[in-house]
């Protein structure tokens, strides 16, 4: 090691750290080099900090850190700083000792690599979990905490609040666990701005980024209000944009309230960040998911003004101002914003609740519906409801300037000229907007084709507007005739699917499921059920029946092997029943000799069970007593061989994998990959935990061959069979990218999607496996794949400037597809 690499102390110079972490140093020194760094934790910090982009690791520390206006901080005064100091040093000695020198320590099964940040109630560690090999963020109740049980029990709901809550526009939760009695859960590691920092870096932002962040923000808050759950602390720095796909997510559930349970916080309590509070949560009253709708019209305030909609010189002057003020016209502060915008932000601020927007879901159909008006203004034209708040707001502007002159009489004229604007756009609707929604509708008959009335019909709508993913859950009662309709379902000419369900005490289960790609209006549907004799299911515990246990049927194998099915995570806290004091509750779902399943909520878990039903239709549940945890069985591994149509094995082929488990009874979803060796075999080990329920996908794409895939769904989590996936040889397809006036488009990222053979469909995932299966176009506008043979469909996952799609086509018998795509 020469004497130029080493500073006066003795660490690694800043020249040869850089050139460690470039993978620029001589291999005849490295190992020397590393000697050093497993020794001297100052140069191993220096070498962390140099990298990574510095705004990275500020935005993650940003992003997992309680914000500043935390409710227990408000109390803390002058001294907060020496006691969070404090704070974290016995937490550190709380940790358990570890073998790995670089590590602080371990907490349960997860070594701590460090202290991230820390708020009113919780400490944020870094950690690895070895056994995903992967880093987390865990955020462990606050020392000076531990023994108060009030306390205890509002870190425990933070928890239960964001973990109820699946959605891609919410903050997951890994796990919740407790080590020594100490409570702490673990969320992702991410990387990515908060929206704070996206503001405070650009200013205000252009429209289109507005209506695109605020939408998944409102679909979040609509899966949050879905669960009875207030936030309460929506604001820019709570709001995370992903890298690349910029998928925005509500993150920061600490002083969430569930509106069922009113020990959450003490009455009064002032909780929250005063610049994005709503006046009723500043006045310390009850609040709603109203509330966080006016929080939300301050966040859209903030991205398009640059600024929070209240600013003062004091908490105090600013709890006043927003208690009594409203805030200054948008369109004053920046020009560049549209009115009609500035109108759906009036609205969520109007000062009594009940004048805001009735739901986050209303609110997130109106931006994304304006959002694909200003993509697309010839094709989609702006909600009706959107068009009558401008009208009203830019009446109001006008009513305000003539005040000066004109009297009450005129002013009287002018407001009733503005209600018959108001009237008359909502009576007479145009062909253009009735043509624009799509309505799912139908009926429910006997088996001798009786309407059947009175009956919920549950619907998971799966639709994917803007080309992103959404699901939400929405109810249906049928009336006299049977029939049933869910206005607005979806937009025409978007992708979509949908699943319903109908449930009741008297009938069987039955269901129906649908894709409809190409957004056309969906025909009636019959749901078709027979009267049935009920089930009775007992939950007992150790012996003993027990009450209020909510459960609700999720699955019903018929005769032939088919299934009637509920979507399991939408509908299981919103619907079913609950047991007796006798333990009892009763389903009609399923005849004697029938497969079933239900799901049944204990404490803070979900919990699946699957039976047959028996000839008394009695069917009995144990319920394992709350600290038992169900034995892991072994490791479940996936594994199997590629092979070409003759049965030989190809080598050097990667595979690619999607996992869909079900920990903990939380949905998880992620991409692998695999490289099969010369036998063509692959292998994904510890692919779930064994008795866990679980689905995976298998895709390979490989030039020269067509595209081939496998989904299984494992619901008994028993070892896995080796699957084969059998390629064939095809000739190159040549995909031909133009815009809407001929021109060949050059560098648009491409991917394939499916491909339909017969009556089945090989697919790839799309959001996980584009870049890794992507190509661009050339100057002609040209990319070339072997995904398909001539004379079969597929579709493509395109990437053009900011616009996401997925377009479907036929391949003609010369092997080209020409594909035109939409105006940006």
């Amino acid at each position: 090691m020469n004497s130029s690499s080493h500073s006066a102390s003795g660490c690694l110079s800043e020249t040869m750290l850089a050139a460690i972490a470039a993978n620029g140093a001589d291999q005849a020194e490295l190992g020397l080099y590393e000697s050093h760094l497993e020794t001297c934790a100052a140069c191993r910090e220096a070498l962390d900090e140099i990298s990574a982009d510095p705004g990275v690791w500020q935005s993650a520390r940003t992003f997992l850190h309680d914000d500043e206006f935390d409710q227990q901080q408000f109390s803390w005064g002058d001294g907060a700083g020496e006691e969070l100091s404090e704070e974290a040093e016995k937490l550190l000695r709380f940790l358990a000792p570890t073998d790995d020198p670089h590590m602080l320590g371990r907490l349960g099964s997860y070594e701590v690599a460090g202290i991230i940040g820390a708020g009113g109630m919780g400490i944020v560690l870094k950690a690895l979990e070895p056994a995903l090999a992967r880093f987390v963020a865990v955020k462990v109740l606050a020392p000076r905490f531990w023994k108060d049980s009030q306390a205890r029990e509002r870190f425990a709901r933070e928890a239960k609040a964001a973990a109820s809550i699946v959605h891609e526009n919410v903050i997951e939760i890994y796990g919740v666990a407790q080590v020594d009695g100490i409570p702490f859960f673990t969320m992702p590691y991410l990387r990515g701005d908060t929206l704070q920092a996206r503001i405070d870096r650009q200013g205000p932002l252009a429209v289109e980024e507005i209506l695109r962040v605020a939408m998944q923000i409102a679909s979040g808050l609509a899966a949050a209000h879905a669960q009875g759950l207030v936030h309460r602390d929506i604001k820019p720095a709570n709001i995370l944009l992903g890298v690349g796909a910029e998928r925005v997510r509500i993150t920061d559930f600490g002083i969430a309230h569930l509106g069922a349970d009113p020990r959450l916080t003490q009455s009064g309590l002032v909780a929250g960040t005063p610049q994005y509070m709503s006046p009723e949560q500043v006045r310390g009253e009850a609040v709603n998911g109203r509330s966080d709708l006016f929080s939300l019209g301050s966040v859209i305030y903030a991205m398009a003004a640059g600024r929070p909609p209240y600013e003062a010189d004091s908490n105090y002057a600013l709890l006043h101002k927003v208690a009594t003020a409203n805030s200054p016209r948008l369109e004053t502060i920046n020009p560049a914003i549209p009115s009609w915008l500035a109108a759906i932000v009036a609205k969520l601020h109007a000062r009594a609740p009940e004048d805001r927007y009735p739901s986050a879901k209303e609110l997130a159909g109106d931006l994304e519906q304006c959002l694909a008006a200003l993509q697309q203004p010839k094709l989609v034209s702006q909600p009706r409801s959107v068009t009558r708040l401008d009208a009203a707001y830019r009446s109001q502007r006008r009513v305000k300037a003539r005040r000066l002159f004109l009297g009450g009489l005129l002013m009287l004229a002018v407001a009733i000229a503005a209600l018959a604007v108001l009237f008359s756009g909502l009576l007479a609707p145009t062909a253009s907007e009735a043509a624009d929604s799509i309505s799912v509708r139908g009926r429910v008959v006997d088996d001798q084709g009786k309407a059947v009335a009175g009956v919920n019909v549950l619907a998971v709508q799966k639709t994917w507007p803007n080309n992103q993913y959404h699901q939400q859950m929405l109810a249906a009662t049928t009336d006299e005739q049977g029939q049933f309709i869910f206005e607005n379902f979806a937009q025409a000419g978007k992708q979509y699917a949908f699943l319903l369900s109908v449930i009741s005490d008297r009938w069987l289960m039955t269901s129906e499921y649908r894709v409809v790609k190409d957004g056309k209006q969906q025909a009636p549907i019959t749901l078709t059920t027979e009267k049935a004799e009920p089930v009775t299911i007992t939950f007992v515990a150790q012996g003993q029946p027990v009450s209020e246990v909510r459960a609700v049927p999720t699955q019903r194998t018929l005769a032939d092997g088919s299934l009637e099915y509920l979507s399991y995570e939408d509908h299981v806290l919103n619907s079913g029943a609950s047991s007796d004091e006798s333990g009892e509750v009763k389903f009609a779902s399923w005849k004697p000799g029938e497969k079933g399943a239900i799901a049944y909520i204990v404490g803070d878990k979900m919990l699946p069970f699957n039976f047959t039903a028996p000839a008394n239709r009695q069917v009995f549940v144990a319920i394992p007593p709350a600290a038992t945890k169900a034995a892991a069985g072994p490791p479940i591994h996936v594994s199997g061989r590629v092979v070409d149509a003759a049965g030989k094995p190809l080598a050097g082929v990667d595979v690619l994998a999607i996992r869909k488990t079900w920990p903990n009874n939380q949905y998880r979803q992620e991409a692998l990959s695999a490289k099969t060796d010369k036998q063509g075999s692959f292998r994904f080990d510890k692919f779930a935990t064994g008795g866990s329920q679980y689905a995976f996908m298998l895709t390979v794409l490989l030039d020269g061959y067509a595209m081939t895939s496998e989904y299984r769904l494992v619901e008994d989590g028993s070892q896995q069979a080796p699957v084969t996936l059998r390629l064939e040889q095809a000739e190159p397809v040549t995909v031909v990218l133009k815009d809407t006036q001929g021109k060949a488009l050059e560098g648009v990222e491409v991917s394939p999607g499916e491909r339909s053979v017969d009556a089945s469909t090989m697919y790839v995932n799309y959001s996980m496996h584009m870049q890794a299966t992507s190509k661009k176009s050339n100057k002609n506008g040209e990319v070339t794949f072997t995904a398909w043979k001539s004379g079969e469909s597929g579709s493509i996952h395109y990437r053009h400037g900011e616009r996401y799609g997925e377009i479907q086509f036929t391949v003609a018998e010369d092997r080209r597809a020409e594909i035109t795509l939409p105006a940006e």
